[in-house]
């Protein structure tokens, strides 16, 4: 059986994504717009913590853009991120995760 679990004393398996998206006038009038973080190589199974925060590149303002939640599977995770205030459509923001095998 494949497995990416961690033997005693060794590192964690890491793994890493970023995604830029422009913002759509469709995503401001819902509030929110769903991203996809897709890892480069899966994991094996859910036995992974993951963490997300999402960045806003200037112009754009950063209290304009929270991760409002996730759900994740061996391949991605698909975050939530919540738009308000004075988001605009064109808006650069980046999705940073990070996934941590147990």
């Amino acid at each position: 059986m494949a497995t990416d679990q961690t033997p005693p004393g060794a590192a964690r398996i890491v793994k890493t994504k970023r995604v830029q998206y422009i913002v759509q006038a469709s995503d401001v009038t819902a509030n929110k717009v769903n991203l996809d973080a897709v890892w480069d190589t899966p994991f094996v199974d859910l036995n992974y913590t993951t963490d997300q925060n999402v960045e806003a590149l200037a112009p754009a303002v950063a209290e304009n853009y929270y991760v409002g939640g996730f759900s994740r599977d061996a391949t991605k995770v698909t975050v939530l991120i919540g738009i308000g205030g004075t988001a605009a459509e064109g808006d650069v923001i980046v999705l940073h995760a990070h996934g941590i095998r147990d």
